[in-house]
């Protein structure tokens, strides 16, 4: 669980830089996964 939430902060981090639909679709994904 440790490593989904690091695996978000870098890709919230990536994505705010280079915002690309499938970064997006993968973030909210892996919120969802997080949340579940």
């Amino acid at each position: 669980m440790e490593q989904k939430w690091e695996e978000l902060k870098a890709l919230e981090e990536q994505d705010e830089k280079n915002l690309t639909p499938e970064g997006k679709e993968a973030l909210e994904q892996l919120k969802k996964e997080l949340n579940s």
